[in-house]
């Protein structure tokens, strides 16, 4: 992928291992991508849209775009 890449992964998922190793280990993957923003979204459980911590995700990835659009 040559596209920038944001990635945010449940510090309580229980399908995917959401260490910050894991989640590193993860990012490595993206060796063509100009920029990679990968973190875990805390206090947050599997499917972050449906969570309460989803609407701050939502606007972290909007910002995060608005931000490449600038660039």
């Amino acid at each position: 992928m040559n596209v920038p890449v944001h990635y945010g992964l449940a510090e309580h998922e229980g399908l995917w291992n959401s260490t910050p190793e894991s989640i590193a280990a993860f990012t490595t993957a993206f060796t063509t991508a100009p920029q990679v923003t990968a973190h875990t979204i805390n206090d947050s459980g599997h499917n972050v849209d449906h969570h309460y911590a989803g609407r701050a995700f939502h606007s972290e990835q909007l910002d995060w775009a608005a931000r490449l659009s600038r660039s």
